[in-house]
């Protein structure tokens, strides 16, 4: 059964006052944890339940294609994380992105390194106090469904999936993330990134060509850049670069099963830095770094055997995270 929504106003100076604990997201959601401790139950579940209805509420292609054109692609579940970094952010981000979704592109700020423009952690918030103060079943219960799960699709006006499109629909957010062509063998998040903090964005072309550079390292995303697989420095790869597209797909039609959004890149990256992207991004580590998700399959031993050349192709039958 559906429980009634905490007033607007009440909601959002809770929201509110967790978020200026940002840039850092680890004390942002410490921050919700402890107002929400200072409610009763029955408040928790109101908050859930606004919570939930401002989230579908955003449930528009609208908001969908500005997701898009700001991280240069956007899944079904990167559109539900960004939904929940748009509440985060307080009413008159919401409400001005929910009028005019190219308004975001005044937001004196740019994708980072936890995760673009999302944050899939603080949704989960309400949930564990509900658990911690004695609360039974699961606080997501007393809220209505969640938009997308087997409902009607998107509200509103389809967006394209093409440049042409999207420049005209979001000029505004086409000026400040994508109008500046890249190289296909760029990532854009990365890039943009780079360029917002003056640093150097290096990416190469080839295998061969990353070869020649100490700090460059193979990377494979998924899910057009809502997760990051796997980091592996260059020099530590001993297999073809035929090889390497097959074990990113491999590792894919486990995870996501859509070799679409599938990608390798080679970058410049030192080791003990962090690789921008969703669901928490990713590390460069001396050696093989995976995905906890994909490290969780089991396949850790399998993965770095392909890498150094002693094995084709990994055994993908009856493994997947999902």
């Amino acid at each position: 059964m559906t429980a009634s929504p905490m007033p607007a106003d009440k909601f959002w100076q809770i929201i509110e006052r967790a978020g200026r604990s940002d840039p850092d997201r680890d004390a942002h959601v410490e921050a919700l944890r402890t107002a929400l401790r200072e409610l009763p139950l029955a408040e928790i579940i109101s908050f859930e339940v606004a919570f939930r209805r401002y989230l579908n509420k955003a449930y528009t292609w609208d908001l969908w294609g500005a997701a898009y054109v700001i991280h240069g692609g956007c899944s079904d579940d990167g559109f539900e994380y960004f939904r929940r970094w748009l509440v985060s952010r307080g009413r008159d981000v919401y409400e001005s992105a929910l009028a005019d979704p190219d308004d975001l592109a005044q937001l004196y700020m740019r994708p980072s390194l936890e995760g673009a423009w999302e944050f899939e952690e603080i949704y989960y918030v309400a949930t564990q106090i509900f658990k911690e103060k004695g609360g039974e079943g699961d606080v997501r219960d007393y809220s209505e469904p969640e938009a997308g799960l087997g409902g009607p699709g998107p509200s509103g006006e389809p967006f394209e999936e093409n440049q042409a499109h999207v420049a005209r629909r979001y000029p505004k957010l086409w000026r400040s993330f994508w109008l500046k062509p890249l190289p296909e063998h760029h990532n854009g998040l990365r890039s943009m990134m780079a360029d917002a903090s003056g640093d150097a964005y290096v990416a190469f072309e080839t295998f061969a060509a990353a070869l020649d550079h100490s700090d460059s390292v193979v990377i494979f995303e998924g899910d057009y850049g809502g997760t990051i697989y796997l980091t592996s420095p260059v020099c530590d790869v001993a297999c073809g670069e035929g090889t390497l597209k097959q074990l990113l797909f491999d590792i894919d039609a486990m995870c996501w099963s859509d070799s679409r959004g599938a990608r390798m890149t080679y970058e410049v990256v030192p080791v003990g830095a962090g690789v921008a992207g969703g669901m928490g991004g990713g590390q460069v580590v001396d050696g093989l770094w995976l995905h906890p998700r994909v490290e969780a399959l089991g396949m850790r031993e399998d993965i770095q055997q392909v890498l150094d050349g002693r094995r084709e192709q990994i055994d993908t039958v009856g493994k997947r995270w999902r």
